[in-house]
């Protein structure tokens, strides 16, 4: 879905906290990839007391993944942060894959607002441990996707499923990065 209200998006959805499962900042293109494991609901919920809702729609699930795909990107920036794990994880500055083994990465901060030219929106980034990025955009779309876990497989890995489609879903690769 292409995002009509981008700076509303951002006023009403918070990615603090979220476990980034993809970055990618593919050059010479002008898109830049987010995926994670949304963690808004859950941290509020706690925050609250309370126990997390993981039921949408009547199905319950276990893992909210949005993707976010920053469109017409121009004036990227990366910032390297200065902590020892940010160092060994120069080799992934642009393209950041959970499933490379590396040191898990959340979401520090994720700020949007409108940009100098009418038609651009300002992005600052920063992850825990990863340092930042900013960036100017032209348009936003994002998916999203409930997975369910029916347990682990052989080799230890949970196994997830898509809630609406009840097809198998790779954790770590819930979309195509390169649609």
């Amino acid at each position: 879905m292409i995002v009509p209200n981008i700076v509303q998006y951002f006023a009403d959805t918070s990615y603090t906290e979220s476990l980034v499962i993809a970055f990618v900042y593919p050059l010479p293109a002008q898109a830049v990839t987010l995926v994670c494991d949304y963690a808004d609901n859950v941290i509020q919920a706690v925050l609250e007391g309370r126990k997390p809702s993981r039921i949408a729609e009547g199905k319950p699930y276990h893992r909210d993944v949005h993707r976010l795909v920053f469109l017409g990107v121009t004036d990227y920036a990366r910032t390297i942060g200065s902590s020892l794990t940010a160092s060994r994880l120069e080799p992934y500055k642009n393209r950041f894959l959970a499933k490379d083994h590396v040191p898990s990465i959340s979401i520090d901060t994720l700020d949007v607002h409108p940009g100098k030219s009418s038609a651009a929106f300002a992005v600052s980034l920063d992850f825990v441990n990863f340092g930042g990025c900013s960036f100017l955009f032209t348009h936003l779309r994002v998916e999203r996707k409930l997975l369910r876990s029916t347990g682990k497989n052989a080799e230890g890995e949970w196994v997830y499923i898509d809630v609406s489609t009840n097809q198998p879903v790779d954790f770590y690769h819930p979309f195509d990065l390169h649609r």
